[in-house]
This record gives C-alpha cells, sequence and structure tokens, in this order.
C-alpha cells in the first residue's frame, strides 16, 4: 500500500474515531441531562416536602401558645375559685331570723356574734363579699345587700317609746 493510502485511510479512521467518541459523548449528556432532570424533580419533591413541614410545625407552635394560654386561664381560674373556697370556707350559714340565712364569720367576736354578716347568694353565685349594711325601716331593722339590693329581716323591732 501505498503511503498515500495509508494516510488516507488513518485520517478517516481517525475521524470515525472522533464520529463515534462525540456519539457517545452525546449519549451520554442525554443520560446525564436525563439524571440532573429527575435529581431537580426529587430536589422539587424534598423541598415541597420541607414547606409542608414547616407549615404543619408553624400550625402546630400556634396551637401549644393556644393550649398554653388557655392553661394559663384555667390555671387563673383555679387559683381564683380557690381563692373563692377559702374565703367561703370562713362564713357559716347563719339564721338571722326565722328562715333568713346570712353568712357570718365561723370566728365569733368577743359578744358571740359575727362582726359582720355577708349576702349569701352574692358570695355563692357572684363570688362578691356584700357585707349586710343595718337599716331601720318602720318599726323593725333589715339588713340590706349593697350589691344586690336584697333585704334580710332580722327580727329585730325598733324600740318606739313616745
Amino acid at each position: 500500500m501505498e503511503i498515500a493510502t495509508i494516510s488516507a485511510t488513518l485520517g478517516a479512521l481517525k475521524t470515525s474515531i472522533d464520529l463515534i467518541k462525540s456519539a457517545v459523548a452525546a449519549h451520554d449528556e442525554s443520560k446525564i441531562s436525563g439524571a440532573l432532570k429527575d435529581i431537580n424533580d426529587r430536589i422539587f419533591q424534598v423541598q415541597n416536602a420541607s414547606l409542608q413541614a414547616q407549615e404543619k410545625m408553624s400550625s402546630m407552635r400556634d396551637e401549644i401558645e393556644t393550649l398554653k394560654d388557655g392553661k394559663r386561664q384555667l390555671s387563673a381560674r383555679v387559683a381564683e375559685l380557690e381563692h373563692q373556697k377559702s374565703d367561703r370556707e370562713k362564713y357559716d350559714l347563719h339564721e338571722l331570723s326565722e328562715g333568713v340565712f346570712v353568712l357570718a364569720k365561723i370566728e365569733a367576736s368577743q359578744n358571740g356574734r359575727s362582726s359582720h354578716y355577708l349576702c349569701q347568694p352574692c358570695m355563692d353565685n357572684v363570688a362578691k363579699k356584700g357585707v349586710l349594711q343595718r337599716e331601720s325601716r318602720p318599726f323593725t331593722y333589715i339588713l340590706s345587700c349593697p350589691i344586690c339590693k336584697y333585704e334580710y329581716p332580722t327580727g329585730e323591732v325598733v324600740d318606739v317609746r313616745f
């Protein structure tokens, strides 16, 4: 064979090899771009899942804060009720006159009577201490509640001497 023919054959072979390399490279690039597309899709799915988890965590934090607020309110209410209970335990029902009951302090004063009386419905239902005020009415004395304005007959008669 002549050198020119060998040279032309080698040139053609080199061109064929370059074409094959290009074809392989092109095929690999399409695999790489496919793999990149899959990776990008997975990244997108992970980001979406992460956002959903963050939203769920945020709503759970809000729910936790709401529950904490509710717990604080309930704790405050329990403390208030315990305070009312301890206040109420210092008083007992006392019959002021026949069928008329008021709350009297359990620890009586030196004369054996309560230093003051409280309106039982106000204390038990509204949790307010209505200290009953003594007032005179024609021929009788009453105790009047400053909160509910209820009047308790004492059974005491006004001493009227002419």
